[in-house]
């Protein structure tokens, strides 16, 4: 029997796509009774994934400041969902 695991594609997906991908991830993840103690707190995803929304729009001007700060940003939201992704993965596991 094969094994399922969670696939960190998402990674490569571009910052448009990717946001609108872990709003998705969260809105599965509330209030679904399988998932009920992630090893990241959804508020923490929640604030991550709105400072990464916000520097994505700040980083549209184009200042290298400003672009810098989005990918340090992207960055932190990555790491907490590839811990996620881990934790999904954990708890389905068969």
């Amino acid at each position: 029997m094969k094994k399922v695991t969670v696939l960190l594609g998402f990674i490569r997906f571009n910052l448009a796509s990717k946001l609108e991908f872990y709003r998705n991830v969260i809105a599965n993840l509330t209030a679904n009774e399988l998932f009920t103690k992630p090893d990241v707190e959804l508020i923490v995803l929640n604030a991550a994934i709105a400072k990464l929304a916000a520097d994505f729009k700040a980083a549209q001007t184009g200042l290298h400041e400003a672009v810098a700060k989005m990918r340090q940003s992207e960055k932190v939201a990555d790491n907490l969902f590839r811990i996620i992704a881990a934790y999904v993965d954990r708890i389905c596991e068969w």
